[in-house]
């Protein structure tokens, strides 16, 4: 069973839930007013442990502190009681809009709803 609630872990906490690897095969573009998809072949590896590019653990908490420092509140989703999702929102982006800054979902649970709950 999926269980999302309010958090209070740290960006660090909340990044290394998540194993972002998987495999795509379909790269969707925007042309001419529709959606196309083509076929494609790509390798998505895990968060970079050790560096500090785009897609590194320490690149994704440096990104959301700030985020969280305004004041956005964090979720995270569990299943069977193992955390395997995280959210960020921030409650007050514009007036009357909030703003989802963040979302991930662990590959392994990826297509259960988690994302939805």
């Amino acid at each position: 069973m999926i269980a999302v609630s309010r958090t209070v872990a740290s960006a660090t906490e909340l990044v290394g839930w998540i194993d972002r690897s998987e495999v795509i095969r379909i790269n969707y573009r925007h042309r001419d007013g529709s959606l196309e998809a083509d076929p494609v072949e790509f390798d998505v590896p895990p968060w970079d442990t050790d560096g500090d590019g785009e897609h590194s653990v320490a690149s994704q908490v440096a990104g959301l502190e700030p985020i969280l420092a305004r004041g956005a509140v964090a979720f995270a989703a569990d299943l069977d009681g193992e955390p395997v999702g995280a959210a960020v929102v921030e409650q007050q982006f514009e007036d009357r809009m909030a703003w989802l800054a963040w979302l991930h979902v662990t590959s392994k649970a990826r297509r259960r709803g988690v994302a939805s709950a």
